[in-house]
């Protein structure tokens, strides 16, 4: 049975991205910058770990060894994914791993520039 990836995790964004639009029109009130980093966070953290978690089945269908090096080498999901990992959906599950990291990159930069930095230390 070939799951078709690819189309399950772009189903999945316009989901959230549809939910996140209907909830933006809901709201009478203006959406804080906090609010909008956080959700970017969620679901660029929901796409990570779904690409994640496919390449880590693939890591431990291919081998035991190879699995638990997935887990306990911090760099050795990015050489699994590039040179081991073999399917058709294999752009898919890599750009849904970058997307989702990217993602959660953004939206981390966008929730700590939006609180004062000098805040923090004023009592």
């Amino acid at each position: 049975m070939n799951i078709p990836i690819g189309k399950i995790i772009i189903v999945l964004i316009l989901i959230i991205i549809a939910v996140f639009m209907a909830a933006l029109y809901q709201a009478e009130q203006e959406i804080p910058i906090e609010f909008i980093a956080v959700i970017l966070f969620v679901v660029g953290g929901i796409i990570f770990f779904i690409a994640d978690i496919i390449l880590l089945i693939a890591a431990f269908g291919r081998d035991v060894t190879t699995g638990l090096l997935f887990v306990f080498i911090p760099i050795y999901p990015l050489i699994f994914a590039f040179t081991q990992y073999e399917s058709e959906n294999k752009p898919a599950v890599i750009a849904a791993w970058f997307g989702g990291s990217l993602l959660m990159i953004v939206g981390a930069i966008i929730y700590i520039s939006s609180i004062a930095f000098w805040d923090i230390f004023l009592f």
